[in-house]
């Protein structure tokens, strides 16, 4: 094997290794408000809030009240406001840099 092309394969893990707890989780990218269902990016908002500890909910992919009762939590533990329960810029940004750690 080549210096160069050895070097190019661990830069490559290295990549992986940083980009796919991104990808795996996913970082939110949308808005996200009530009367949304079956949606994968609200059962990952969800599994997030319940990581929160913020919603003891079903992980159903559906955004009604527990859901928005859970965003409003979280929203208030970040101090977010206003906090409305939807889950606009303001909380994806707090959200996404819980994430990215």
């Amino acid at each position: 094997m080549s210096q160069k092309f050895l070097k190019f394969k661990v830069f490559g893990m290295a990549a992986l290794l940083f980009i796919l707890p991104l990808v795996s989780f996913g970082l939110f990218e949308k808005d996200l408000s009530f009367g949304i269902k079956n949606n994968q990016e609200i059962s990952n908002l969800q599994d997030f809030l319940q990581k929160q500890g913020v919603y003891s909910g079903p992980i159903n992919g559906s955004f009604f009240s527990l859901t928005r009762e859970g965003v409003k939590k979280f929203q208030v533990k970040e101090n977010i406001k206003p906090a409305l329960g939807y889950f606009g810029s303001k909380t994806r940004v707090v959200a996404n840099r819980i994430i990215t750690g």
